[in-house]
């Protein structure tokens, strides 16, 4: 990880003194996702960019396996069928009976092509190779944004995908409100 970008929507600065590798900036007031996202992508100096909400914890491991993974030819990497618990191959409709077995087990991370539109939490956490991002309309704010980011890669020829194996948990879709 060459660098951490916190677009932060609050006036509350976050400590971040013992982490040089952590760029804050402070918006004073919440600007929303579109420009959050559009401007840790004009920030940032690295070629493959990560794209995280605030309120999900997992393996950290997944930076090293799409560092080797992700190329320019591929579109985004999200999560496939994301409900707030572990995204499991052997799992289809995310069985969430089985995360307290899983959680904090290695399994081996995979990348899976999404042949069909993306599902629920895709964009949880999601990966792009930094030529292949496109602004997106600024007055979009929320709701979205991340389709336009999907389809404009297949559009352009690329695929998308889901990573498999991966320990996250989370709650999804707790903070979105209306502008």
């Amino acid at each position: 990880v060459k660098e951490i970008i916190v677009i932060n929507n609050t006036n509350t600065e976050i400590d971040t003194k013992n982490n040089p590798k952590v760029i804050q900036i402070v918006e004073g007031e919440n600007k929303y996702v579109v420009p959050a996202w559009n401007k840790g992508y004009l920030q940032s100096s690295s070629d493959i960019l990560c794209f995280a909400n605030d309120d999900i914890d997992f393996d950290i491991d997944v930076f090293e396996f799409i560092s080797n993974n992700l190329t320019k030819d591929m579109g985004m990497v999200g999560m496939d069928e994301y409900h707030g618990n572990g995204v499991w191959e052997d799992e289809p409709g995310c069985d969430r009976s089985r995360s307290e077995e899983r959680r904090g087990k290695r399994f081996p991370m995979k990348l899976k092509e999404v042949v069909t539109d993306r599902k629920p939490g895709f964009a949880c956490i999601w990966f792009i190779h930094k030529e292949n991002y496109m602004r997106i309309p600024q007055d979009m704010k929320i709701f979205f944004n991340d389709d336009i980011l999907y389809y404009y890669q297949i559009y352009k020829g690329r695929k998308n995908y889901a990573l498999m194996n991966f320990d996250i948990v989370g709650k999804v879709g707790q903070t979105t409100i209306k502008p």
